[in-house]
């Protein structure tokens, strides 16, 4: 489940959706029908990823036959990280390069500096972006 950027499918599926609020932001609210469409998940993933987004304040619901979701504070101010964290308080850090380790106990792997580097970087970036700037690429994209 922990993929290029060591977090779930859960936390990445919550990165693509704030995208894809922040891109619709100025049209209709951004249902969780749509959202799981979109990113081709069930409806059920979806509402469960939303309604926790909306717990922590990243967005708001919009009640009614034409409602669901809009940013609940500019995506300017919404960092990735902010996004991650809510499913992931602290992001799932390999020191092997495969899922079950290879090397023996108490010996050092030697990738575990190129993965602690990676890690960081990931990291860096993640508090370094804001869902302004994955907006704007998602829009280009449309």
């Amino acid at each position: 489940m922990h993929g290029l950027l060591g977090i779930g499918d859960m936390a990445a599926m919550a990165l693509h959706a704030m995208g894809l609020v922040a891109v619709a932001e100025n049209d209709a609210p951004l249902s969780a029908s749509r959202v799981a469409e979109h990113l081709q998940a069930s409806l059920h993933t979806a509402r469960i990823v939303m309604r926790r987004l909306g717990q922590v304040g990243l967005v708001n619901t919009v009640h009614g036959r034409q409602g669901g979701f809009r940013l609940g504070r500019p995506a300017a101010k919404i960092s990735l990280w902010d996004v991650v964290e809510v499913f992931e308080p602290r992001p799932h850090h390999h020191a092997c390069l495969f899922a079950k380790p290879v090397c023996a106990k108490g010996t050092a792997c030697p990738f575990a500096p190129l993965a602690s580097d990676q890690q960081h970087r990931i990291e860096k970036y993640l508090r370094g972006t804001s869902l302004n700037e994955i907006a704007a690429i998602l829009a280009d994209k449309k």
